[in-house]
């Protein structure tokens, strides 16, 4: 028997989708948000980063907009959020606007594999500032 991945249609994707961000992501008084880490092995689910957060970036509300069957997220200020921490972001913590623990996923500069992509790099400077490049996606 050759096992074969779940499939669903683009319409229960969407759905899918829109459920994470209005029941789950945008659901608090607070903003969801995306905390930005250097250790080059991230931790299992759930457990902390060995190292100090980079910066925190809050997304807007609604967090994101459903683009082609993903949903694309969107920094809550154009200008970014400022970086507290030097270092190379390898992968970032979603958390949702309750503040509960949502997703980790993998970090890149645009153009690269990670679900978070940042504009030009990876390497971030403390006191400079951070927000999403336009191809963001969950999916």
């Amino acid at each position: 028997m050759t096992l074969r991945g779940v499939e669903i249609t683009m319409a229960a994707n969407e759905a899918r989708l829109q459920g994470l961000r209005d029941l789950l992501l945008d659901v608090g008084s607070g903003s969801a948000c995306v905390r930005f880490f250097a250790d080059t092995d991230r931790p299992a689910f759930g457990e902390p980063s060995a190292l100090p957060m980079l910066v925190e970036l809050p997304l807007a509300k609604p967090c994101g907009e459903i683009v082609a069957g993903r949903l694309r997220l969107l920094a809550r200020d154009a200008a970014g959020a400022m970086i507290l921490e030097s270092g190379i972001a390898n992968w970032g913590r979603i958390v949702s606007a309750a503040g509960a623990l949502v997703m980790d996923v993998d970090v890149s500069a645009e153009g690269g594999d990670g679900q978070i992509q940042i504009p030009d790099s990876t390497q971030l400077y403390a006191g400079g500032y951070l927000t999403l490049a336009p191809n963001s996606y969950i999916e």
